[in-house]
């Protein structure tokens, strides 16, 4: 579990509400000339396109 994912989880839990679900969204960065996992850098394509085709 990402540090993100366990943040969200205690956060939901400290409030108490069955069944809550609040929407999330994240942003990691990555050095220049680092690593950059193959996922990422296929969902940074299809994003592009996305925004084009809009």
């Amino acid at each position: 579990m990402t540090q993100f994912n366990d943040l969200y989880d205690r956060m939901i839990r400290a409030m108490g509400v069955e069944d809550l679900n609040i929407s999330t969204a994240g942003v990691k960065f990555y050095r220049h000339g680092g690593d950059i996992p193959d996922v990422a850098v296929t969902l940074q394509i299809a994003l592009r396109l996305t925004q084009k085709i809009c």
